[in-house]
């Protein structure tokens, strides 16, 4: 360090020197005191203007190695440099708007059953990464890649088995959507609107519980929603429709699901609309057209049926058809900054043709949770009992976990889960379920789940 500053005096003594030595001797050879200032003001003007070259120098020093800091070099069979975007030097047009992220999970399984039913001890993974595309501030193009099954829409688990063989990676989503802002110029109340077409994240489930949907389950086909505010934000109509596309046949009749789901979010008098306060009380319907016959519950030689009466070995569920309804209430509220959410959920299928005195078409759940695990040290824990009858839902969507999953259980499901970081989460996940038609067996279900999210 002396021995730079040294340099640095020497450099700065040898300009000085070059500079003011012919400034002193014309200095010298003129004549009175008016020179001599005058030749100052040069000499200080002089300095000046060094200074700011040097400033310029250390300028541009200072961005080229801005620019060094943000090249990425990446080495293989031939050498790249990427340029990422910064304030003084911009990337390609394409990245703007372009975000990505997804999680990875790790998961311990044990089943617990009866004597004559083996135990079952598995590990499994889950890896999904998502790319999105804000093209304008209303268009949005995405796609995400996923770790599961060809013949399972509930099921994203990879199971640490054969072999060492390697595991296959899907498209569970890939979307376009539109948020048709311009509308909001004719209905001012109108607080959010979104059409959407593809394979994408089921918009019914933000107001549902598991009972019908799986978390899972990425449809495809189109949707539309809409969100209202009104009362300055204290009350918040919703609507969804939804038209999904099951099975396209070229011999038999095709299967879609019509969906059509609505309610209300509101804060109730006497309370701020930002108390952490909220009720929800909301319907749907959902037909499932031509489902239930002609093979459409069946991938490749699977069939979905999972809990759903089947007649015989035939290609037809015994239901014959699923209208399903169902009503949503929850209440949202504080216990000392702390989060509360109570929910019950039911549902029935008005369409069921089944041959049963019992009528068993009907499904019900509710439950508790308590707290938010979203960063470090948060956590939650929850609680909820489901009663969900052979032909109330379609089993091949409903929640895939529950005993053995789907439809045709009963029983109950307890969760912990805690923030190890902002992007680390620890779960443990309990299902205690038995079978409502044919042998009560109890199932016990044990889950642990570390997942990073990245």
């Amino acid at each position: 360090m002396k021995k730079l500053r040294s340099n640095w005096i020497l450099a700065g003594t040898s300009i000085l020197t070059f500079f003011l030595i012919p400034t002193f001797a014309e200095a010298d050879a003129g004549a009175g005191p008016a020179n001599l200032a005058d030749r100052f003001d040069r000499i200080e003007a002089r300095i000046s203007e060094l200074q700011n070259q040097l400033t310029a120098q250390n300028q541009k020093h200072q961005e080229e190695m801005d620019s060094l800091k943000r090249r990425i070099e990446i080495k293989g069979p031939e050498e790249k440099s990427v340029y990422l975007p910064g304030a003084a030097e911009k990337g390609p047009q394409w990245l703007e708007g372009l975000s990505m992220g997804g999680d990875i999970r790790l998961r311990y399984e044990g089943f617990n059953q009866n004597e004559a039913t083996r135990d079952r001890n598995r590990f499994r993974y889950r890896l999904r990464w998502k790319v999105t595309k804000q093209v304008t501030d209303n268009l949005e193009l995405g796609f995400r890649f996923n770790t599961g099954a060809s013949n399972d829409p509930t099921g994203s688990n990879q199971t640490f088995t054969g072999d060492f063989n390697f595991k296959n990676i899907f498209i569970d989503q890939a979307y376009v959507k539109y948020r048709p802002m311009f509308l909001q110029d004719y209905i001012p109340a109108l607080s959010s609107a979104a059409v959407a077409g593809g394979k994408f994240e089921n918009p019914f489930l933000a107001n549902s519980s598991t009972m019908v949907w799986d978390s899972d389950v990425m449809p495809e086909g189109f949707y539309e929603s809409f969100e209202w505010s009104l009362g300055e934000g204290r009350v918040k109509p919703y609507a969804v429709f939804g038209q999904y596309i099951l099975q396209e046949n070229a011999a038999s009749p095709d299967a879609e699901v019509y969906g059509f789901q609505s309610g209300v979010r509101w804060t109730p008098p006497g309370f701020e609309k930002d108390s952490g306060i909220q009720l929800t009380h909301g319907f749907a319907y959902y037909d499932f057209s031509d489902y239930a016959r002609g093979s459409n519950f069946i991938i490749d030689t699977t069939s979905l049926a999972r809990g759903n009466t089947r007649v015989g070995s035939s290609t037809a569920l015994a239901a014959g058809d699923f209208d399903i309804l169902q009503v949503y209430n929850a209440l949202e509220f504080k216990v000392r900054e702390l989060p509360v959410k109570l929910f019950g959920d039911f549902a029935v299928n008005l369409a069921d043709r089944t041959p049963d005195p019992l009528d068993r078409n009907n499904a019900y759940e509710y439950g508790l949770k308590v707290g938010n695990a979203k960063k470090k040290g948060d956590w939650e824990t929850g609680y909820y009992y489901a009663y969900v009858e052979p032909n109330a839902v379609v089993g091949a969507f409903a929640e895939s976990d529950f005993g053995a999953g789907h439809a045709d259980k009963r029983g109950s499901v307890t969760y912990l889960r805690y923030g190890l970081t902002d992007f680390l989460k620890l779960q443990l996940k309990a299902y205690f379920a038995n079978n409502i038609t044919g042998a009560d067996d109890e199932t016990r279900r044990f889950q642990t789940d570390l997942e990073w999210v990245f």
